[in-house]
């Protein structure tokens, strides 16, 4: 599975690299309208969460007094932890890349538009004639600049990386939940 993955993310990272494709920086699926992509990674979560739910089961039968933790099951835990945030990260890397030109182009673009009418408008104030309507269209593109410099650098958005999150941290702590909760109820009630 992880081989696959990794052969995957590779992948996907390649084709990115190679076929330039147009990236929209304030398209509406606040992921620069890459939501699939983003989505595949929450997908890569779910197949992680198989290896957590293991380990939290683990945590659980220790708890249990049926098994006995050693340094390879923390080891285990400690690398599931670290590493499965690089698989959310990984497959999404070059579209990064490509979110932040993106966003990069748009705002040089903005800001050289709003120089241009500074430089105009700086102009006719130094004549002595009135800036009003270059006053206007400075504002405009400032509030352009705020919306283009707020536009997302990765192809997912907050409710995907909750989703991932979910996926790999609830099954290794559910269990040892449900367990706690269960003696609280039991001790609480006196069974």
């Amino acid at each position: 599975m992880i081989v696959r993955q990794v052969i995957a993310m590779v992948g996907i990272n390649k084709f990115f690299r190679l076929i330039r494709l147009e990236i929209s920086p304030l398209h509406p699926d606040r992921a620069g309208g890459l939501k699939p992509l983003g989505q595949y990674a929450v997908t890569i979560g779910l197949g992680l969460g198989v290896i957590g739910l293991a380990l939290g089961i683990s945590i659980l039968r220790s708890h249990m007094g049926i098994e006995q933790l050693g340094s390879a099951f923390y080891l285990n835990l400690g690398l599931y932890l670290v590493s499965a945030p690089f698989f959310f990260f990984i497959p999404l890397m070059e579209a990064h890349n490509l979110m932040q030109k993106a966003k990069r182009d748009i705002l040089l673009s903005v800001a050289e538009q709003y120089e241009s009418i500074f430089q105009i408008s700086l102009d006719k104030m130094k004549a002595g004639k009135p800036v009003d309507k270059e006053l206007a269209q400075l504002d405009s593109i400032r509030k352009m600049y705020t919306i283009a410099d707020a536009s997302p650098e990765w192809p997912f958005n907050i409710n995907m990386f909750s989703k991932f999150s979910a996926a790999v941290v609830l099954p290794v702590i559910l269990p040892n939940v449900i367990n706690y909760l269960s003696d609280f109820f039991k001790h609480l009630l006196g069974i």
